[in-house]
C-alpha cells in the first residue's frame, strides 16, 4: 500500500513582465505525476511548466498537486504571480536635419515608464524629449529610447539624426567667353546634399548645379552668382564668375565684278562689317581681293565668312561667270580688185558673234560681210575682224587686200611712112 503524496512546493519566476516567459516550479516527489492550475484557464500535467509571452490576465495564484500510484490527489501547493504589463515601444523623432550648431531635439511619444535615451557621442538622457544644444556633426546617427515601468523595459524605439556642416561656398565658373547663338556653360563645384541658386544677367535664375543657356544674346554677359544649401543650415555666400558674350558677325554681302572674260581679273568684293577679319572661299584673308588672268575654271561660288572678337560669322556667296574668249574668225576677201570695182570682205561664221572690221583709210564695219563700192587703190592694205561673244572679243582675223589702178593709156606710134 503506497502512502499519499505529500504536498508539492509550488514557485516561480514571478514577478516577469508581460511578453516574458513565466517559469512555474513544483517540488520533487518520487514517482509522483502533477497536475496544475491557474488564472487564464491554465492547466498542465508538467512538474514545471512554462508560458511565454505572458500578458497580465496570467498574473494569479497557480496550484499543483502531486498524483502517486492509486492515491487520491495530495493537497495542492500553491504560488502567487504578478505579471507587470511592459511599457508600448515608444516612438522616437527628431527635428532633423538641422546646421552645425543648432539644437537637436530629440521626441519620444508618451507611454507609461521612465525614459533612457542613448546615442552618438555617448549621449544618453531620462527627459522624455531630450535636447542638445549647438549639436556638432558628430552628433549625427541613430538614437534610441525605452521605456521603463515596473522593472518592465519596452522595446526599443529608434530615430535617425542628421547634422549638416554649414555649405561652403561653391566655386562658379563657366565655358565664356562664347559667341551669341552658342550654349553658355555654368558650373558649381560639388557640395554634398547641397541644393542650388543661380542667377544673372537678363533675368537669369536656375536652380541646376550647372545649368545651360542655349542660343546665348549678348544680354546675356556680365556677373553670376550662384549660393549652396544643405539641410537646415543658412544659405551659403555666393560664388560668381563674370561671363563675356561676343557678338557674332552677320554674314558679309558677296559680290564681284562677273560676269568678266577669260584672261580679264576678277574682282571679288564683301561688304564692311567694323572690326572683322575675313576669309574666302579661295583662301584669301584680304575684304575684297582681285583673282587676276581668270580662265572659266575660276567660274562658279565663292563664299567669305567675317571674324570678330573670335566669333566668325555665316558666310556670304556670290556667283561668277568667266565668259570664254571667241577664236579669230577666219578673214578674205575678193582681192584682187580693180579701181571703181565692189570689195567684198568676208569672215568666218562664230555662233552668237558680233563683228569688227578695221583697215586702211579709216575703213571700218560691223557686219560679218562688208562690201565697198567703187573701191581706189587707198583700199589696198590689210584688214583686220574681231569677234564678239558675251561682251567678250576674240584674236584678229586679217586679210590682205589688192586694189589695182587702170592701165595707163598707151603711145601709139608706127613707123609710118612705109611702102
Amino acid at each position: 500500500m503506497n502512502p499519499p503524496p505529500g504536498i508539492p512546493s509550488a514557485g516561480s519566476n514571478s514577478t516577469v513582465c508581460s511578453g516574458q516567459t513565466l517559469s512555474l516550479t513544483a517540488s520533487t516527489i518520487t514517482g509522483a505525476t502533477y497536475s496544475w492550475s491557474g488564472p487564464n484557464s491554465f492547466s498542465s500535467t508538467s512538474q514545471n511548466p512554462t508560458i511565454t509571452n505572458v500578458s497580465t490576465n496570467a498574473a494569479g495564484t497557480y496550484s499543483v498537486s502531486a498524483i502517486l500510484g492509486g492515491c487520491p490527489p495530495s493537497t495542492a501547493g500553491t504560488t502567487t504571480v504578478v505579471i507587470h504589463q511592459t511599457p508600448a515601444t515608444p516612438t522616437a523623432g527628431n527635428n532633423s536635419p538641422i546646421c552645425a550648431g543648432s539644437n537637436l531635439s530629440l521626441t519620444a511619444s508618451t507611454v507609461t515608464g521612465v525614459y533612457s535615451w542613448t546615442g552618438p557621442n555617448s549621449f544618453s538622457s531620462a527627459s522624455q524629449n531630450p535636447v542638445i544644444s549647438t549639436a556638432s556633426v558628430s552628433a549625427t546617427g541613430i538614437y534610441s529610447v525605452t521605456a521603463t515601468a515596473n522593472g518592465c523595459v519596452s522595446p526599443m524605439g529608434t530615430t535617425t539624426a542628421t547634422v549638416n556642416p554649414p555649405p561652403g561656398i561653391p566655386t562658379a565658373g563657366s565655358n565664356s567667353t562664347v559667341c551669341s547663338g552658342q550654349t553658355l556653360s555654368l558650373t558649381a563645384s560639388t557640395i554634398l546634399g547641397a541644393t542650388y541658386s543661380w542667377i544673372g544677367p537678363n533675368s537669369f535664375s536656375s536652380t541646376s548645379q550647372n545649368p545651360i543657356i542655349t542660343n546665348v544674346t549678348t544680354a546675356a554677359s556680365g556677373t553670376y552668382s550662384v549660393t549652396a544649401t544643405v539641410g537646415g543650415c543658412p544659405t551659403s555666400s555666393a560664388g560668381t564668375t563674370t561671363v563675356t558674350i561676343n557678338p557674332t558677325p552677320a554674314a558679309p554681302i558677296a559680290g564681284s565684278n562677273s560676269p568678266v572674260c577669260a584672261g580679264n581679273n576678277l574682282s571679288l568684293t564683301a561688304s564692311t562689317i567694323i572690326g572683322a577679319t575675313y576669309l574666302w572661299s579661295t583662301g584669301s584673308t584680304t575684304q575684297n581681293p582681285i583673282i587676276t588672268s581668270v580662265t572659266t575654271a575660276n567660274a562658279g561660288t565663292y563664299s567669305v565668312v567675317a571674324s570678330a572678337g573670335g566669333c566668325t560669322g555665316p558666310a556670304g556667296t556670290t556667283t561668277v561667270v568667266i565668259n570664254a574668249l571667241p577664236s579669230a574668225p577666219s578673214a578674205s576677201s575678193n582681192t584682187p580688185v580693180c579701181v571703181g570695182s565692189t570689195l567684198s570682205l568676208t569672215a568666218g561664221t562664230i555662233v552668237g558673234a558680233t563683228y569688227s572690221w578695221a583697215g586702211p583709210n579709216s575703213f571700218s564695219s560691223s557686219s560679218q560681210n562688208p562690201t565697198i563700192l567703187s573701191v581706189t587703190t587707198a583700199k589696198s592694205g590689210t584688214y583686220s575682224v574681231t569677234a564678239t561673244v558675251g561682251g567678250c572679243s576674240g584674236a584678229v582675223g586679217t586679210t590682205t587686200v589688192i586694189v589695182n589702178p587702170p592701165p595707163a593709156i598707151p603711145i601709139a606710134g608706127s613707123n609710118s611712112t612705109v611702102c
